[in-house]
C-alpha cells in the first residue's frame, strides 16, 4: 500500500486532496475523482480485512470486533498521523500499531478488565493529540476559518 501510494500517480493524487483540495484541483487532479476512486479503494480493503478477519474467528457477526475502529484510529493518532488528514506515512501506522500493542499488552499483564484496556487506550491517544497539538501548533478554529473562506470564495 505504501508503494502504491508512493510511486504511482493516483496515489499522490490521493495524497494532494487529502491534503488540500483546493491546491489538488488548481494542479490540474481531478479532486472528485481522486477522493471517489480513494473511497473504493477503502471500501475493497475494508472488505478483505473483514473477509480475512472472518476466516480467522472461523464466523461472522456484526459485533463482532466493536472497539477495532476506534483501535484503528487510536493507532494512526499515536504514531503522528495528524487528524486532520493529508499528511503521514505507513511508517508512522506501524509505529503506532506497535505503541498500541505494547500499551494494551502491559494492561492485560496487569490483569487489569478490558473496560480500563479501553481507558487507558483512550487516555494515550489524548496524549498524543494533545502532543501533535503543541508540536504542530495546530489550531482547530484556525483550520474551521480557512475552510469557511475557502467555501465561500474568499481566502
Amino acid at each position: 500500500m505504501a508503494a502504491l501510494l508512493k510511486r504511482t500517480a493516483i496515489g499522490r493524487a490521493w495524497a494532494l486532496v487529502g491534503a488540500n483540495p483546493l491546491a489538488a484541483a488548481l494542479a490540474g487532479v481531478d479532486a472528485r475523482r481522486a477522493q471517489w476512486t480513494a473511497y473504493l479503494a477503502g471500501a475493497v480493503f475494508c472488505a478483505l480485512g473483514a473477509a480475512f478477519y472472518t476466516s480467522r474467528v472461523a464466523f461472522g457477526q456484526p459485533s463482532l470486533a466493536p472497539n477495532l475502529p476506534f483501535d484503528t484510529i487510536a493507532a494512526c493518532a499515536i504514531g503522528g498521523i495528524p487528524l486532520a488528514g493529508g499528511q503521514g506515512r505507513a511508517s508512522q501506522v506501524l509505529c503506532g500499531v506497535l505503541m498500541l500493542a505494547a500499551v494494551n499488552n502491559a494492561v492485560m499483564l496487569l490483569n487489569l478488565s478490558a473496560a480500563y484496556q479501553q481507558l487507558v487506550t483512550a487516555a494515550v491517544l489524548i496524549g498524543a493529540v494533545l502532543l501533535q497539538h503543541m508540536i504542530l501548533g495546530f489550531d482547530l478554529r484556525r483550520l474551521s476559518r480557512g475552510m469557511i473562506g475557502q467555501a465561500a470564495g474568499r481566502s
